[in-house]
């Protein structure tokens, strides 16, 4: 059976090709804007279980600081697309 944490890794993973995907091929038309909206997808998934494991923590605070390296991958493609511009 797979775990939570797997599915948020897989997701993470997959985020992270996103960008890489996006960066390397030249990407355009209907497949752009349902990358955009797969991303976003993924994104709002990964915030909201962030979200929540921050605040279950004993320290929020600390959790934050600790788990800092999760935000990036929580940065929509549009994101980066509109820096390109």
């Amino acid at each position: 059976m797979v775990d939570k944490e797997s599915i948020i890794s897989l997701l993470v993973l997959g985020s992270v090709i996103l960008v890489f995907v996006q960066s390397f091929y030249n990407i355009s038309g209907s497949f752009l804007i349902f990358l955009y909206i797969f991303d976003l997808a993924l994104v709002s998934i990964l915030g909201i279980d962030f979200y929540k494991r921050v605040i279950q923590s004993q320290d929020p605070k600390k959790y934050l600081i600790t788990h800092i390296y999760e935000i990036p991958a929580m940065i929509p493609l549009l994101a980066f697309g509109l820096l390109e511009v």
